[in-house]
């Protein structure tokens, strides 16, 4: 599968790839590629920067996945810049049976299928980039919904990460969707000198008509220094949380922390109340500088885990780090058979030099995310020349394996 865009014959890259094994019409599993691609108006012979792009191919062939799609989703958004696509989001099932609406298997008009994509896209009157949030139908890439959003200090803003848990329920009016789409990254521009998170939570049906259901803006120690700056680089939405890690400038420390937070979903207010601010500051204190994520999840009982890169006094070494529901760092892993408490477990390679990791998961049971699953994280290893590795990590919450 290759894919150039022939009107601009320009740079077409891909940023993620995703399988998709429900379909609406009852069609073979798809996969979507997103990622950013030049554009040109054949009209005025023209650029219009580089613009989102999805395309979904067939999983078994990668033949395009139906007609409708022949032709993939792009988005150039209303000034014609560079939009930067940041990260997709597709959410699938049945509709589930809502309290009073009785019993009954969903009928195949209660399936739902949804798509969204979020990235930066230059937008507003003042020529700076916006957050912006489109839904795709799955069936027919022609047909979509945008919506923009400046930050509160009408300044640059980058959209880094999207993520969304909406699902369905068999309402007086049909399938309804439920949930919210959520998106981080950073703004400048709000009384301060440098980036700030923002994050924004929107209801599932995006539009332009329809706001942000809410927006938080989190400012860590920074306002009067400007080396440092806090930019969020990763969302996760539950069914009734929003969490976001990124890294913040610590003043103290002169380098920077990771920095972790929970909202509410639908109101957008701070869940982890015991922590000051609502905010976890993870500072590794043997290296007491460099420490910054890449990746999160969350698994079904709510506990946070955070992955990315931790300067060890000598170098940089993956790093993770788990919270319970309600922001207390809980890591207990196994080590030689035996249940070792910490608040973070670190991985040196073996050249003891430059290692960070990328992504970090949780092993499955029945579809979801288990809890006290393994733990796997992957990145780069410097060991003769930089090398990815993975690595597995079993914890022991409820007792070390035999």
């Amino acid at each position: 599968m290759v894919y150039n865009n022939p009107l601009a014959n320009g740079d077409d890259f891909p940023v993620q790839i995703e399988w998709d094994r429900f379909t609406l019409d009852g069609s073979e599993p798809a996969i979507y590629v997103a990622g950013n691609s030049d554009g040109f108006n054949q009209g005025s012979s023209s650029s219009t920067g580089r613009d989102f792009v999805i395309l979904k191919y067939k999983a078994s062939n990668g033949a395009v996945w139906n007609s409708a799609w022949t032709q993939p989703f792009r988005y150039n958004g209303l000034l014609s810049g560079n939009d930067t696509l940041a990260e997709m989001a597709f959410r699938h099932g049945n509709c589930i049976q809502s309290q009073g609406e009785g019993e009954g298997t969903p009928s195949p008009s209660s399936f739902y299928s949804v798509l969204y994509a979020g990235g930066t896209s230059l937008e507003s009157v003042t020529n700076k980039n916006d957050f912006t949030v489109v839904q795709v139908d799955p069936l027919d890439p022609a047909v979509f919904q945008a919506r923009s959003d400046d930050s509160p200090g009408h300044a640059a803003d980058t959209l880094n990460s999207l993520s969304s848990s909406v699902s369905a329920v068999v309402g007086s009016e049909g399938c309804q969707l439920v949930g919210v789409v959520a998106v981080t990254g950073f703004s400048s521009g709000m009384g301060t000198d440098t980036n700030d998170f923002v994050t924004r939570a929107y209801s599932p049906t995006i539009s332009p008509s329809t706001p942000p259901i809410w927006t938080s803006v989190f400012d860590g120690e920074d306002e009067i220094w400007t080396v440092g700056s806090d930019q969020a680089v990763c969302v996760v939405a539950t069914s009734f949380a929003v969490f976001v890690t990124g890294e913040s400038w610590r003043v103290g420390n002169q380098g920077y922390d990771i920095a972790t937070l929970g909202y509410d979903a639908f109101g957008g207010s701070i869940l982890w109340t015991t922590l000051p601010g609502g905010v976890d500051l993870f500072n590794n204190p043997t290296g007491n500088a460099e420490d910054r994520p890449s990746d999160m999840v969350v698994d079904k009982a709510s506990n946070v885990y955070v992955a990315g890169r931790s300067y060890n006094g000598t170098s940089l070494d993956y790093v993770a780090i788990r919270y319970d529901s309600g922001g207390t760092r809980n890591w207990v892993e196994c080590v030689g058979g035996v249940p070792t408490a910490n608040d973070f477990v670190l991985y040196n390679g073996p050249q003891n030099s430059t290692d960070y990791a990328a992504g970090i998961r949780v092993s499955l049971s029945g579809g979801q995310i288990d809890l006290d699953g393994d733990v796997f994280m992957y990145g780069i290893v410097t060991n003769t020349g930089n090398k990815y590795r993975l690595t597995k990590h079993v914890q022991s919450t409820f007792g070390c394996p035999p």
